[in-house]
């Protein structure tokens, strides 16, 4: 079994890296611009934080409620991210980049682990009345939650940009060097 999985990471961060790069930022932009959504709906348009969902939420509210789902995603972005570094090892800032995005989405999964172990316990901290995380205590939930997946998603995207420049730029060194 240890073979078949070496195997997988290997592709995955080999000749398959810019694929599953890719296939990552789609699903993670869908995710942000989700946030994006919500805040506008919050922020722009004055809706209450309950009602603002994004787009998912107003057509499943139950979705945008959900803990289990929210720390289930968050457990595969950091799972994702963490999967897909050893691709960026050797690219300089593009690896600096992808890293600092991994550093902030571990502290976003223990907010969301703390938010899951109080929802399944039914035990809330900090003598709330419902499940409530350590910035929760000073911001927001939703803006809070915007700026973790901004916080995220920036340099995630700056990370990829530099990756395409640096790869684009050893293509045509190559191909320079033949011709």
């Amino acid at each position: 079994m240890q073979p078949l999985v070496s195997k997988f990471l290997d592709s995955l961060n080999g000749k398959h890296h810019r694929l599953a790069l890719v296939l990552f930022m789609v699903v993670a932009t869908a995710h942000f611009l989700e946030h994006v959504c919500q805040i506008t709906q919050i922020h722009v348009l004055g809706w209450p934080a309950k009602q603002a969902g994004g787009i998912l939420g107003l057509l499943l509210p139950q979705l945008a409620a959900s803990e289990v789902l929210h720390s289930s995603w968050n457990t595969l972005q950091l799972a994702g991210l963490l999967l897909l570094q050893p691709g960026f090892r050797g690219r300089g800032r593009a690896f600096t980049f992808w890293t600092a995005a991994i550093a902030v989405q571990i502290w976003h999964w223990l907010e969301h682990a703390l938010l899951q172990a109080q929802y399944l316990s039914g035990y809330y901290l900090f003598g709330k009345a419902k499940q409530t995380s350590v910035l929760e205590l000073f911001f927001p939930r939703a803006d809070l939650h915007f700026t973790y997946n901004l916080l995220v998603f920036t340099p995630t995207v700056i990370a990829l940009v530099l990756y395409l420049l640096e790869r684009r730029r050893a293509a045509k060194a190559r191909q320079s060097s033949w011709g």
